[in-house]
């Protein structure tokens, strides 16, 4: 199950939590995704602060295309959480929020930093 905040819909910035019961995991991530070409420089543009985001955060994060020009993300490394335990839930929720407001934190005055969405949608076509 994955739960989104947005960050800049025109901009196809959001940030998602989730979990993953089989797994017994929890995570989140900057999710880049549903404004084709203009997300993809938008990463390009993140990944360049990438030494700079990750001192911010204080962790590493895993930078990944899921789909060219679509997809991309910048996610904190999963950690163990049964969702069906409701005696963990505290832990599990205080972990998720942190996380979500660390990403908020270091990655919306980024995103509002960008320029609007026809300028990177141009910037965009120049690059395909």
């Amino acid at each position: 199950m994955i739960y989104t905040f947005t960050l800049d819909a025109s901009k196809g910035a959001y940030i998602d939590v989730y979990r993953v019961v089989d797994a017994k995991a929890i995570g989140a991530y900057l999710s880049l995704t549903g404004v084709p070409g203009v997300v993809r420089v938008v990463f390009d543009k993140l990944l360049q602060q990438k030494t700079a985001i990750e001192r911010e955060f204080g962790a590493d994060l895993d930078w990944s295309e899921h789909e060219p020009d679509r997809n991309y993300r910048a996610q904190v490394p999963w950690v163990e959480g049964d969702a069906l335990n409701e005696a963990d839930w505290p832990r599990q929720h205080a972990w998720l929020a942190d996380q979500v407001e660390k990403l908020y934190a270091v990655f919306k005055p980024r995103i509002d930093a960008l320029p609007d969405k026809a300028t990177l949608a141009a910037e965009a076509a120049k690059t395909t």
